[in-house]
């Protein structure tokens, strides 16, 4: 098996991988490609009928680098200073890389309060109702706008959407559903088993992915904030499943 190794300056995430495994395994004469973002290289697999060459031809680098320039920002490195200032290898500080789901659930919870205060009686049921409502409508929000690099990066790590392509760009319509449930209180107890199913089941794949310390980006916010897996996001599972869990027995 022929195999040659390039290195890839560009990719900062699982839908850069994607698309850079997509480019390069659509060339004539490839067989198929592996990408990873740490180090951030494309190992190719020629065909058969290749020659057993361990160096890559000038025409088919050529071939390489003009099909990833055209899926995205991406080129050949050959320096290994270019790979040291890879984004991925760019070490950012806590509240500044979770800067948008801080905010996100920080608005929601002072939106959810208003609404408490203004109802003159506070009920943890039903603020807990109007929060799980708006937390699945604003994610959901953000996965569609980019509704296929969403299902892509999704399917990185979920344990159903690495099986079913369907399920990975159903997930973002399944969590608009649940919040327009959670705000009309639609259903409160089929909505919340549902909830802590998704949840539990999404933590699974999510904690497998940690526990691996993958390069991976979250999907939760869909591909528009560059957000790491992390165990924030095992934490924002589990919460939403507690949160499920008590207002099942509320």
């Amino acid at each position: 098996m022929n195999q040659i190794k390039f290195t890839i300056a560009g990719m900062h995430c699982s839908s850069c991988v994607s698309r850079v495994t997509s480019a390069i395994e659509a060339i004539d004469g490839i067989q198929s490609a592996s990408i990873t973002l740490t180090p951030p290289s494309a190992t190719i697999t020629l065909g058969p009928s290749d020659t057993k060459d361990t160096h890559a031809s000038p025409e088919l680098r050529s071939s390489v680098s003009a099909a990833i320039a055209a899926a995205g920002d991406y080129s050949i490195a050959d320096d290994p200073a270019e790979q040291a200032t890879s984004p991925i290898e760019i070490e950012a500080s806590f509240l500044t890389t979770y800067r948008p789901i801080i905010l996100l659930v920080g608005f929601l919870m002072v939106t959810c309060t208003i609404v408490q205060w203004r109802s003159s009686h506070w009920s943890a049921r039903e603020f807990a109702a109007d929060f799980m409502g708006g937390f699945f409508l604003a994610f959901a929000f953000f996965k569609l706008l980019d509704w296929n690099g969403f299902a892509r990066s999704f399917a990185m790590y979920d344990i159903v959407a690495q099986r079913s392509t369907a399920y990975a760009r159903a997930y973002p319509v399944i969590e608009v559903a649940i919040g327009i449930a959670y705000l009309l209180r639609w259903q409160p107890l089929f909505t919340n088993c549902i909830t802590l199913a998704i949840m539990a089941v999404g933590s699974i794949g999510v904690w497998q992915a940690v526990r691996a310390k993958q390069k991976i980006q979250c999907a939760c916010l869909g591909t528009v904030f560059d957000l790491p897996m992390s165990v924030v996001t095992v934490i924002e599972n589990g919460t939403m499943a507690l949160m499920a869990i008590a207002m099942l027995l509320l």
